[in-house]
């Protein structure tokens, strides 16, 4: 019987042993992880910081005093496609109401 029991004991505490290492490595690839993603998506949101700066920059050059608070705050929130968008009609469009048009 004590032969059964320490086998018995043996295995609950290998499973406990087993849980605890696997909770452990679980946490790590959930912070490893959850790092990855903050890093990737810092990068993207710099990207799109970088491409509103640069289209406020040369809207400012071409429209000069039209390129107001509305204007600024609609580019601070526009999706990365609507800013592509505009870009793309900076050259053609013969108003800045033109080129901000949906």
């Amino acid at each position: 019987m004590a032969m059964i029991k320490s086998w018995e004991e043996g295995r609950a505490e290998g499973r406990q042993e087993g849980r605890q290492e696997g909770r452990q490595e679980g946490r790590q690839e959930g912070r490893q992880e959850g790092r990855q993603e903050g890093r990737q998506e810092g990068r993207q949101e710099g990207r799109q910081e970088g491409r509103q700066e640069i289209l406020l920059r040369v809207l400012r050059l071409r429209f000069g005093g039209e390129v107001d608070a509305h204007v600024e705050q609609r580019v601070a929130t526009a999706s990365a496609d609507q800013i592509e968008t505009w870009t793309s009609r900076l050259l053609s469009a013969p108003t800045l109401a033109e080129l901000l048009a949906d």
